[in-house]
């Protein structure tokens, strides 16, 4: 053999530096994009969470069946914020509720969304 033949030329050397650092990015890339999916998974869990939380207190009445909004701040998360919606429906006590609960990720403002009937007995009160 030559000793020409048992080195690597710049060429080769510069081709496997391109073909190893093509390879990072694209590993990198894939765990950004698992990261922020954890991330979005995460809260959308959370919003859940405080969406049921939310749902406990109108059918409790611990919060009144009206249109209104707030936070949770007094729940531990002041970055979740919650909102009621009514809607009359052709019976007469059903109404369509929509319960929300938004947060805001770096990527803008997200939402978890719940519609609900709710019947109010008006012979006898209360949410039922």
């Amino acid at each position: 053999m030559s000793r020409r033949a048992r080195r690597l030329t710049l060429v080769e050397v510069l081709i496997a530096v391109v073909v190893c650092g093509a390879g990072i990015a694209v590993v990198s890339l894939g765990i950004s994009t698992s990261l922020r999916a954890e991330q979005r998974a995460g809260n959308l869990d959370r919003a859940a969470a405080y969406l049921e939380l939310l749902t406990t207190r109108l059918q409790s009445e611990e919060l009144n069946l009206e249109e209104s909004s707030g936070d949770f701040t007094d729940d531990g998360a002041p970055d979740l914020r919650w909102s009621v919606a009514l809607e009359g429906t052709d019976r007469e006590g059903l109404q369509q509720a929509s319960l929300a609960v938004l947060w805001t990720e770096p990527n803008g403002d997200h939402e978890l969304r719940v519609e609900r009937l709710i019947f109010v007995d008006p012979l006898v009160g209360g949410v039922q």
